[in-house]
Parts: C-alpha cells; structure tokens; sequence
C-alpha cells in the first residue's frame, strides 16, 4: 500500500507544481499588461476595470498556490511525517550570542592569569615550600582550565543537520532519538550516544581521552606537590616522574577537537555543493571553546612545572647513546639532515592527500533504517545525492576552506583554523628545524653544546605541544565513532593521507629522540669531565 500512496503523491506534486508554474505567470503577465494598458490611457474606466479583473486574477491564482501547497505539504506529511519542516535553520544560539560566551570563556582564564600574576608579585619568595614549586600564576592557569573543562563536558560541542529539498518540500534526514531533528552533541553525550549505538571503541576512546586524561593530569601534579619537598628521596623521585608524565600527555586530552574541526568542513562543503538539493549546516559551540581552551591553557601551563631537583647521582650505564655509537658526534647532524628530509617530503604529501572521507549510503535513508518510506528509495538515488555528499577532505584543504569563514565572525571558526594551522602544522615543523639546528651546533668544530642544550630545551617545548600527532588520532577516533552517524546514513571512513602523516611522526618521533638523547648524554659528560677537573 506504502508504494502506491507515495508513488501518488510524487505523480500529484508533480500536476500541482505544473499548475503553480502555469497560473502564477499568466496572471502576472494579465496584471503586467494591463498595468501597461493603464499607463497608456491613464483614467480610463474601462482599463480601470481591466486592471481590476488583472489584480483579482492574480489574488486567485496565488489563493491557488497556496491551496496546491497546503494540499502538497499535507499529504507530503501523511507519508514522510515530521521529516517535513519549514526550513533547515539550526535551533541554536546566533553568532553573536555563541561569541559572547567564547569571549566570556576566553575573559575567564585571562582574569584567572592576572590574578595569579598580581599574587606572585606582591608574595615573591614567599609563595613557595621548594625553590621549584609552580608559581601562582601556574596554579591560576590550571585552576581556571579545570573550570572551564566542565561546560566543555557538557555544553554543545557540534551541531549539524541533513536534509534534501525535493518539488519544494524540505525534508529532514537526520534523527535524534528515532524523531526527525536535528543533532547537537556535548562530549559527554557523545560518549552514551556510541555505547548506545555500539560503538565501544569509540566511545571509550572519547572517555579516555576526554575524561580520564584530565582527571589523570590532575591527580598526578596534586600528588607531585605534596612529594615534592619530602625527605623520602622515593618521593622526590615519584613526583619527578608523575611531573614528567603529565607533561607527556597533557596534549592528548584534545583528539576529539580536531576531529570535529574537520567533522565542520565535511558538512559545510555538503551545505555549499548540495546544488539546493541538499543542505547540511553545521556549526562549533561553546563546549568546543571551553574544551579547546582547556586542552591549551592546561598543556602550556603543565609545561611551566618545574620538576623537583634531585641530589645528583651517578648512572649506571654510562654507554654512548645511539645517535652517538651510530653517527659520531661529529656526523649526527648528517643523520638529522637526512630524516628531515624523509619528514618533509610525508609531511608535506600527507598534507595534501585526503586523510578521511565521508559517504552516503542512500538505504541507510529509508525505512526501516530511515526516515523515508522504501518507496522513496529510487527518488533519492534519481537525485543523485549520494554524488552530492561524498566527499575526500585534507588537512590543508579543510584548513583553507575554514579559514574563508573566519571573516563572518565566528571565534570558534578562528579557534578552529588557528588549532590546525598553528598546532596540528606549524609547529611540528618547526620543532623538526630546531632538531637540526641542534645537531648542527652539536657537530659544528668546536661544538656548541651550550646552544644545542638551549635549542634542545626548545626542542622539547614544542615536542609537548605540537599537535599533528593528536589530531590524527582524533580522526582515528571519528572513524570508530561512525556508528554514532551511520544511522543518519552517513558513512566516514579513513584515508591514505592519514597514513602518510602517520609515518611523517614516527620519522619526527625518531628524530627528537636522536638528537636529544644524544645532547643530554654529551652534557652529562661534560659534569663529569667538569667535577673531575675539580
């Protein structure tokens, strides 16, 4: 029955759109021609009176439309339901409202810096138990990250919808709840969404990172403050490793946040290439501010701590590192030349080539996965929007694109750009070109090992805060995450542009790890050369 009565109405819009297309111009062209006939012979009574008939004509024929169109809607929704809507506009806040609230997010933390910067400066000398203890302005900084970490959680992260326009009717594809609407996700909600739906790896992959590392983080650096100025030497030591370790991985915290900066691009090139066919808006929220923040201001503040000094000991293995047994001193930077060379071309390859992918699948649409009726089927692959929405994306190319709406005022969009232009590919790069800086002042006659140990101090800075590695894993994440989107039809799926810039950090991995073990072993020997002089 399904079949005939939707084969009906399609037969039916097709006869009332025909007829919509017919009387509202003729009218028009009545009350066009008469209107010129008045011009002609202005004050003519009988032209007056055609005038008239003209208007009425066309007050007719749009009464007409309008009945044709309340008749089409109606039998439009005794089929698809409440897939039917007036329009795909988001039910969200406006630009300048989401700006607000990113501005009072981004207000908070600076409030929260000043003051632990006025603090430190009239309690100088005072403040701290050790020597080496984080200031307060490091405390600050961190105290107000863990605040605004919990609207991070909870707040609207990415909101989205799909939907088709088909014989002027707007139906909506995406569901929330098994009802038409449209979807708009918090981290937290995201996470219940994926074990709701099945997919467990992703879902614990976003509970880990956006959860557990945090929580993480927090409980070491409270535990290292507490050991740092023991008497146990075991204490000391612990604290010094738990500092180090949250330094290590205070910038997985964000994978999810990269994930929907390019989640933004996939759907926004749909919204811009559905040939107003297919519509697909979407937008960041105020959780992806507060969490983005959050990922930043604790990273960077984490580095800032100190970790506690030991009584120096001597080692137990004192060989020559592998960049030194391997290279010579003398020849590493031969070495470094040549893996950055390696790193260049992945790096740069990688960037270019598609990293992931996205993919409607057109039975996934309709009943009993869908909202629309089986019967719709052969309509929506007519319409061909399954060529419409697949689409390969970059990083360089969703940087790009992003970066053209920057210009519309959406801070969440410069916070976006600025994640993936800056932390995701300019700075790997530059911590590659320190890397062998270094090993070039280290192989340089006489070497520099006072400036190599500077430039390896950098080195390692922007080592923990360089993201590529973080945002490739965070499209990882997306992908196990598909089964959330897949009952919305869509299909994502990884690329062999992730693979590429995969290898490019294996390469900058081996390389930092190269240079820099090479660097402190040559400083150590140095100490020991030094104290032995004495």
């Amino acid at each position: 029955m399904m079949p005939t009565v939707a084969n009906l109405y399609f037969i039916f819009s097709l006869v009332a759109t025909a007829a919509h297309c017919i009387a509202v111009p003729n009218a028009q062209l009545l009350v066009a021609r008469n209107s010129a006939g008045a011009l002609d012979a202005a004050g003519n009574p009988i032209t007056d009176a055609l005038g008239a008939v003209g208007d009425a004509a066309s007050a007719a024929a749009n009464a007409v439309a309008d009945a044709v169109h309340a008749a089409e809607t109606a039998a439009a929704r005794s089929i698809f339901g409440d897939s039917v809507v007036l329009n795909f506009d988001l039910d969200t806040a406006t630009v300048g409202e989401r700006n607000v609230k990113v501005v009072l997010c981004f207000g908070f933390v600076l409030l929260a810096a000043v003051i632990g910067f006025v603090v430190d400066f009239f309690t100088r000398g005072q403040q701290q138990k050790a020597s080496s203890a984080p200031s307060y302005l490091v405390l600050a900084l961190l105290a107000a990250s863990y605040v605004i970490l919990i609207p991070g959680l909870v707040a609207e992260l990415f909101s989205f919808l799909i939907g088709i326009e088909v014989l002027g009717l707007n139906i909506l594809l995406t569901t929330d709840n098994d009802k038409p609407s449209a979807i708009t996700e918090s981290t937290l909600g995201m996470v219940k969404l994926l074990f709701d739906t099945g997919g467990w790896i992703g879902g614990t992959l976003v509970l880990i990172y956006a959860m557990v590392v945090p929580a993480m983080k927090l409980a070491c650096l409270i535990f290292a403050e507490q050991w740092r100025g023991n008497s146990d030497v075991a204490k000391v030591k612990t604290a010094r490793k738990y500092i180090h370790f949250v330094q290590l991985i205070s910038k997985w915290a964000c994978p999810d946040m990269f994930a929907y900066i390019l989640l933004l691009y996939l759907f926004r090139h749909i919204d811009a290439n559905g040939q107003g066919l297919i519509h697909a808006p979407s937008e960041l929220g105020v959780g992806f501010a507060c969490f983005s923040t959050f990922c930043v201001v604790s990273t960077f503040a984490t580095l800032a701590v100190n970790a506690p000094e030991l009584p120096a000991e001597e080692d137990e293995d004192n060989r020559p590192p592998m960049a030194i047994r391997w290279f010579g001193q003398g020849q590493l930077y031969l070495a470094t030349i040549g893996f950055f060379l390696i790193y260049a071309a992945l790096f740069f390859i990688g960037l270019i080539l598609p990293c992931m992918g996205m993919r409607l699948e057109s039975a996934l649409l309709v009943e009993p996965n869908g909202p629309l009726p089986a019967s719709a089927l052969p309509l929506v692959d007519a319409l061909n929007l399954a060529g419409l929405v697949d689409v390969d994306v970059s990083m360089v190319r969703a940087t790009g694109s992003l970066a053209g709406y920057i210009f519309q005022g959406e801070l969440n969009d410069i916070f976006a750009v600025i994640m993936m232009s800056v932390f995701a590919m300019a700075l790997p790069l530059l911590d590659m070109c320190t890397l062998v800086w270094a090993s070039l002042k280290l192989s340089q006659q006489p070497s520099d090992l006072v400036a190599a140990s500077r430039l390896i101090r950098l080195a390692k800075w922007l080592k923990h805060v360089c993201m590529l590695d973080v945002a490739l894993m965070g499209i990882i994440v997306i992908s196990f995450a598909g089964a959330a989107y897949k009952d919305q039809g869509v299909v994502f799926f990884l690329s062999i542009g992730i693979w590429v810039l995969l290898a490019s950090e294996v390469v900058h991995y081996f390389t930092y790890y190269l240079v820099h073990d090479a660097v402190r072993w040559l400083e150590k020997a140095a100490l020991k050369d030094h104290g032995d002089r004495k």
